[in-house]
């Protein structure tokens, strides 16, 4: 058996640094759908997350956007309910990149900085292999994620980046993963 799925709705692009999602939201609201999905730069995500609450009458909210956990419970405080977020990065960090990090920061590190050492641990350590940029490219996919603060973080042979993603919802003001 399957199940008969309809999806409707609007893809959209809004002005950056949209103030005002209202109208949107009553509109997608006004389809009744069992689900709305939303994915949007974190300016107006979290302009988004502060409106959607208000408005959706229970309508649970899958977002993909780039929020951490100090800006949710800026937002939401401990809890954010009927909201997932979809395909983030996973937040299980190597734990000595996140021990340096700390000590160097005085703060855990977010996905960003995460990103951006997985990212420099494969470029630093396929440049040193041979000190010349000559077969970067195929260097990069050989040289594997062993030592980034990501882990599964990778280069494919298509050029494109693999990262693990994960759900997670906002429960006891932090992301949590959902098992």
């Amino acid at each position: 058996n399957s199940e008969k799925i309809s999806l409707s709705g609007v893809e959209k692009m809004v002005a950056g640094r949209t103030k005002d999602f209202r109208t949107q939201i009553a509109k997608i609201i006004a389809t009744k759908p069992d689900v709305v999905y939303a994915v949007l730069s974190p300016n107006e995500g979290f302009v988004l997350l502060r409106q959607y609450p208000l408005l959706s009458k229970g309508l649970p909210l899958y977002f993909s956007s780039d929020v951490n956990d100090s800006q949710l419970a800026d937002i939401f405080g401990r809890k954010a309910l009927g909201i997932t977020f979809v395909g983030r990065l996973s937040e299980e960090y190597n734990s000595e990149f996140t021990k340096l990090y700390h000590e160097r920061f005085g703060t855990d590190p977010d996905y960003f900085a995460a990103l951006a050492h997985s990212s420099a641990t494969i470029l630093f350590d396929s440049l040193k292999s041979k000190m010349t940029t000559k077969g970067l490219p195929q260097r990069l996919i050989d040289t594997g994620a062993n030592k980034t603060a990501v882990p599964g973080f990778d280069f494919k042979p298509d050029r494109t980046v693999f990262v693990p993603l994960h759900n997670y919802v906002f429960n006891e003001g932090k992301l949590q993963p959902i098992n």
